[in-house]
């Protein structure tokens, strides 16, 4: 009996009914057609007013937010613009907000938009929650009190109700918020001593995951994953242990839009905060499952950034050392993106990079959250989706507070494929070198026939396609096209934008530019836009 089929039989028992999508996520394309911008969305910047936070809808278009430079009373004016598919604007609006809070959050789910709202200095704050019906516009508000020193890592939609994830002290804990009745209620099942909530994860049938890991210094730890309704009933849990010389330090799972679940991360050894390799496990509530652990030199292409004669050096000495038994010595700092799943499998999505600690760096900002960008960059809180990717401050995170007082360099993409028994099946590997102020997302990529991964330096995309044959990667550059051909790009800022994976075979890229019209006869030819291009990746 598969997961899927053994949460549904739960989930029918409480009278919950759900659909599964059984098709892959991505449609097949053609072999040889080149991509394409079929169409561009410009907004004009004023002085004062904060950069863009952009929010895919999938099929039903985006949502930009920024924070205006507006002020009623002691409320702060957020506006919200909808974009169709076509990037054509269907509406907007002003939100006033209480002033000093900050966007710490956003969801998209089922035709609504969920906006999340917090005072930056406090954990103990209540949580204002924006809800906006995507057809009818209509608006509505809650605000949250849990009562408790609350620090949020992870927020969700799971059909009528909100759910955040954190830590009470040093705890990890899941509190959830129906809003039809504006119950608050903490979710039972975690307040563990040394846990630390590694994901938190809406499926597509109204339940989610949480999935944790037991850290100290107890001999045998568990790598945890409960899976509870939209209420927070526990349907299932599983328990699967964890190599007593080994310590899981990043996880994500699946979205169970098929039969198999799949947990995957990273892990290294020690006190180690740099990864070794990366695990994978199906999830099996009735049975004892091992998990899978690969170094990186045993992948084909995770060492594709670094000089030959080095992966080589790296290959050789790593191989030895399995041989003899011995630990491995070879380990890097992984970014944990996303996991996808296909008809054939699923595929992880992760990135090298190296932090540099800044003694200088922003030091007023002791709210660190993944959501919250102090920087006024337009920074991308979750990236591709919804609740993204890694949290950077847990009380347990390997990663140091990456992301908090450090400088980031991203050096690779990798993608690795694992077929639908949890097995290895390939990787593929894109360099390049982006430098932030925070540690995100920096690369993404669409799977069908072939597999694209792609990122953005300034005005130009870069491609890497890789077929399922063996053949070299086929890497290109993209260059991002303006609104008129009388348009002369004179700067493209370095420090805002990004490309991500939208539906089917589109993605967006956004940025900041600022643009002359030779035909213009103003006094002042000059604009200063946000942009947004729709690029379809045949």
């Amino acid at each position: 009996m598969t997961f899927r089929s053994l949460v549904c039989r739960f989930c029918k028992g409480l009278g919950l009914f759900f659909i599964f999508a059984g098709v892959s996520i991505f449609p097949e394309k053609s072999a040889h057609a080149q991509p394409s911008q079929p169409s561009r969305f410009e907004l004009v910047h004023e002085s004062g007013d904060d950069g863009l936070t952009m929010i895919s809808m999938k099929e039903n278009g985006l949502a930009l937010i920024r924070e205006k430079d507006k002020s009623e009373g002691n409320k702060r004016m957020w506006e919200t613009i909808l974009l169709d598919s076509t990037l054509t604007q269907t509406w907007s609006t002003l939100l006033a907000v209480e002033n000093q809070q900050k966007l710490i959050g956003y969801e998209y789910a089922a035709g609504e938009l969920f906006i999340l709202f917090r005072f930056p200095d406090s954990n103990t704050s209540d949580l204002h929650l924006v809800r906006i019906y995507l057809f009818s516009h209509m608006i509505q508000r809650y605000d949250i009190t849990t009562k408790l020193d609350f620090r949020l890592t992870h927020f969700t939609i799971v059909g009528n109700s909100a759910v955040f994830g954190g830590y009470v002290t040093r705890q990890a804990a899941v509190v959830l918020y129906e809003m039809a009745t504006d119950l608050v209620r903490v979710v039972p099942g975690f307040f563990i001593d040394n846990t630390e909530l590694l994901e938190l994860k809406a499926n597509g049938n109204s339940t989610f995951n949480a999935l944790l890991v037991e850290r100290g210094n107890r001999e045998k730890k568990l790598l945890l994953l409960k899976t509870y309704d939209e209420v927070g009933s526990l349907l299932l849990e599983d328990q699967i242990e964890v190599d007593a010389n080994k310590m899981i330090l990043s996880g994500t799972t699946s979205t169970l839009e098929h039969d198999e679940l799949l947990l995957a991360g990273t892990w290294g050894q020690g006190t180690t905060k740099q990864a070794i390799g990366l695990f994978a496990v199906l999830v099996d509530p009735f049975n004892k499952q091992p998990i899978h652990y690969f170094d990186f030199a045993e992948l084909a292409h995770f060492l594709d950034y670094m000089p030959p004669k080095r992966v080589m050096k790296i290959k050789n000495k790593a191989e030895r050392r399995r041989q003899a038994g011995k630990p491995l010595v070879y380990r890097t700092n992984v970014h944990v993106v996303k996991m996808e799943e296909t008809a054939k499998g699923f595929v992880l999505l992760t990135e090298v990079y190296n932090p540099v600690v800044n003694a200088n760096y922003s030091s007023w900002n002791n709210y660190y959250s993944p959501y919250y960008n102090p920087y006024g960059y337009g920074y991308y809180p979750y990236g591709f989706n919804p609740m993204m990717n890694r949290y950077y401050n847990s009380p347990y995170s390997p990663y140091g507070g990456a992301g908090r007082n450090t400088d980031v360099t991203v050096l690779h993409s990798s993608l690795v494929v694992f077929n639908r028994q949890g097995k290895l099946v390939e990787d593929f590997g894109f360099k390049f070198e982006a430098k932030l102020p925070a540690l995100e997302q920096v690369s993404d990529f669409i799977a069908s026939k072939k597999f694209i991964q792609f990122y953005k330096k300034e005005k130009e995309i870069y491609l890497s396609t890789n077929w399922e044959d063996g053949n070299p990667a086929e890497e290109d550059t993209l260059k991002i096209q303006l609104k008129s051909a009388e348009d002369v790009l004179r700067r493209e800022s370095e420090d805002e934008g990004g490309v991500r994976y939208w539906f089917g075979p589109y993605v967006y890229v956004w940025g900041y530019e600022t643009i002359k019209n030779k035909s213009e006869q103003s006094s002042d030819p000059v604009r200063y836009v946000y942009y947004v291009n729709k690029v379809k990746m045949e």
